[in-house]
């Protein structure tokens, strides 16, 4: 069983590298070309596995025909082709080109919301979700405010991807921030605040993705979302309560192939009322967010697998 799981990791880190490799070949604009034909061909090969995605666009959107649902499922799919495209093709640039694809292509409303923040020495979480392209998002951020950002990951299951991406990250995305799992986020969280305190360290910029399914072992709240009952993460509301540390939601739309506009909305919590307002909060207005651009959600991943809904 072993040495089949590691031959499938092979494999995989194989294809990765050689999908890597057309992408340096390639220029963009054949990329955004090839897109829509791979996101066929990727739709067609994942019929089965990823047969989920009809059951939740139909139910969480009700009023929409079977022929709109079916079109929205279409534009879910070359969205997440497209997203790994660009990010893949990313890495395959040089450092001033990647600087100039983040200059432009990504356009941050409002970006001294949280630079007058550090400015007063005050540190903040920001939290987001797999909407848009949250890579580059992530990238952006990074390097806006590099060497004071901390951003948390999910490791890949496939040990030779995760190690490759792990040096490509903090080589091209992550120069000068802390990336970590959720361990090593929250154990850099309270050690980075303690200096802080101290006066040993300055202010940072916390960033998480909170939308997906929550582990079992996590600290969970039971919402309306989308329609349908859904359990969200209380870490990041958590960690902002314990050190009263302001909240940012992070709006990403794309305006068009390649492009996108990001805004920043404060999510106040009261100290005083139970732990769950700030959670609250995000998960509106990131149904607010899907509803805008539905498509540009992570469908393929299935956010209530194994959940007991009551009618």
């Amino acid at each position: 069983m072993k040495s089949k799981s590691s031959f499938s990791h092979i494999v995989q880190y194989s294809l990765m590298r050689v999908f890597l490799g057309i992408c340096y070949i390639l220029p963009w604009r054949l990329l955004y070309c090839l897109a829509k034909p791979a996101a066929q061909l990727f739709q067609y090969l994942t019929k089965k596995k990823l047969s989920f995605i009809d059951e939740n666009l139909a139910r969480c959107f009700p009023d929409k025909s079977k022929e709109e649902i079916a079109h929205l499922k279409r534009k879910s799919y070359l969205q997440v082709l497209t997203v790994n495209l660009e990010f893949m093709k990313f890495f395959t640039l040089s450092t001033k080109r990647q600087q100039q694809i983040l200059s432009s292509h990504i356009r941050i409303k409002s970006p001294e919301l949280i630079q007058n923040l550090l400015d007063k020495n005050q540190s903040c979480i920001l939290i987001t979700a797999h909407f848009g392209n949250w890579e580059w998002l992530n990238a952006k951020l990074s390097r806006q405010f590099q060497g004071n950002y901390s951003s948390a990951y999910k490791t890949l299951k496939n040990p030779l991807v995760e190690s490759y991406f792990w040096k490509l990250r903090m080589d091209s995305m992550h120069v000068g921030s802390k990336l970590g799992d959720k361990h090593k986020f929250v154990k850099n969280y309270f050690k980075d605040l303690r200096m802080q305190e101290k006066g040993e360290a300055q202010a940072k910029v916390y960033f998480m993705a909170s939308d997906q399914k929550p582990e079992k072992s996590q600290e969970k709240i039971r919402l309306t979302f989308l329609g349908r009952q859904t359990d969200f993460i209380l870490g990041p509301e958590k960690l902002a309560r314990q050190k009263q540390l302001p909240m940012l939601y992070i709006k990403m739309l794309r305006t068009k192939a390649g492009y996108y506009t990001v805004t920043f909305t404060k999510i106040a919590y009261d100290q005083t009322k139970p732990l769950g307002e700030a959670t609250k909060k995000y998960a509106e207005l990131l149904e607010a967010q899907i509803q805008e651009q539905p498509e540009s959600w992570l469908w393929c991943y299935n956010r209530w697998k194994g959940m007991k809904e009551v009618e």
